[in-house]
């Protein structure tokens, strides 16, 4: 599904991939790369995640003992988002990528948040559509983008089941 938002008149110039790592996200990093490709467009990989203490403060005895923890889990985010998309990108040597690592208590909105920050042109994100009727053709993170979307939107589905 591509859903397009009324500022989007021209190329894109700045995708915006979110992924939560599974295959349904490959094939959007796939076409948000290949959308970048053709509009000389430049990528962030975006993935959103829940802080460690369950949407609480971090421990004080923790902070005390580890005090850059939340910049290396970060950074291990990223780590891991190169690694999952390294033989994707290398399909399209000459797009510009970034990859980042936030703490939200929502995917949906962080990734609305994010989008905002950076001026996207798009958002690219796999959805699963598989919670209940009202979210089966899209998937409730995707859903919810949509009613606080910046932007244009670029929902992949899932390959279907052979």
């Amino acid at each position: 599904m591509f859903a397009v938002h009324r500022s989007g008149g021209g190329p894109f110039r700045r995708i915006l991939i979110a992924t939560d790592f599974s295959q349904t996200s490959r094939l959007a990093l796939s076409h948000g790369l290949r959308l970048a490709d053709i509009d000389a467009a430049s990528v962030e990989i975006l993935h959103v995640y829940a802080d460690p203490w369950g949407h609480g403060a971090e421990p004080e005895w923790h902070q005390r003992a580890l005090p850059d923890f939340a910049d290396q889990y970060a950074e291990r985010v990223c780590e891991t988002s190169r690694s999952w998309a390294a033989a994707t990108l290398h399909e399209f040597p000459s797009v510009r990528v970034e990859h980042v690592a936030l703490r939200h208590n929502s995917p949906s909105q962080g990734i609305v948040e994010r989008a905002a920050a950076i001026n996207a042109d798009l958002i690219a994100i796999g959805t699963k559509g598989s919670t209940n009727l009202r979210y089966i053709f899209l998937g409730s993170t995707a859903e919810r983008i949509l009613r606080g979307v910046p932007c244009s939107v670029l929902a992949v589905k899932p390959d279907p089941i052979d």
